[in-house]
């Protein structure tokens, strides 16, 4: 179980400084700002060093540098696996073409921290179960934490003490010391907004994917049953 908030699919990188990854990645592809990319990956809510040393990652799985046209698709999957929520629908319709290219199958995979062969798996799977990747078994379920206590640099005072469901996917509603706040996430990212009012509940909310609430902490789980 994570101690601390964060999705659990994401092993921790390498001492590395971004403008290091960032200038590694751009050595590999000159036809794109790089540096530009990794800020809007932050903008946009998630880890740019984890886009820059992911996406130089897939470039160097290629044989030579990727053409403009490669090297975009690359960007918008390491873009995603760097906790970009509004990227999942493209990276996945783009990865369902690069799946079956050779030349590309390894960088796809390099970026998402998954081998060649276990690619295909992965993006079938993640057509109905947005939380799902190859390691999610071992860890009894538990795909990812928000929250945290705020005077640790987390979002609450108080441990959450209630959630429901809600109507898009993977968006839910957590209460905790008094106010609503809608947690989305997925596989690889997650974010955290405070509601000015209590959301309605989905009345046709996924039965396997709960949201854990302990009184002995300030973090709050989003858990998938029987996720093997």
């Amino acid at each position: 179980m994570i101690r601390v908030a964060g999705n659990a699919a994401n092993a921790p990188l390498a001492a590395v400084t971004l403008e290091s990854a960032v200038s590694d990645a751009a050595a590999r592809c000159r036809d794109l700002d790089l540096a530009l990319a990794a800020g809007n990956v932050g903008r946009s809510g998630g880890d740019p060093l984890r886009f820059a040393v992911t996406l130089g990652a897939g470039f160097a799985a290629l044989e030579a540098a990727p053409s403009r046209a490669d090297a975009l698709d690359l960007v918008a999957v390491a873009g995603w696996r760097a906790g970009v929520l509004g990227l999942r629908d493209d990276a996945l319709r783009r990865l369902e073409t690069i799946r079956s290219d050779e030349r590309m199958r390894p960088a796809a995979a390099a970026v998402l921290g998954l081998d060649t062969d276990e690619l295909d798996g992965f993006v079938e799977r993640q057509a109905d179960d947005r939380y799902w990747w190859p390691g999610r078994d071992r860890l009894r379920g538990y795909v990812c934490s928000a929250g945290g206590f705020s005077g640790l640099g987390g979002a609450w005072i108080a441990p959450p003490d209630g959630w429901c469901a809600l109507a898009e996917p993977g968006a839910f509603g957590v209460h905790a010391a008094g106010d609503w706040w809608r947690l989305d996430a997925d596989v690889w990212g997650a974010r955290l907004i405070r509601l000015a009012e209590a959301p309605e509940a989905s009345a046709t909310a996924d039965p396997r994917v709960s949201i854990v609430c302990r009184p002995d902490t300030h973090l709050a789980w989003l858990h998938v049953r029987d996720a093997a």
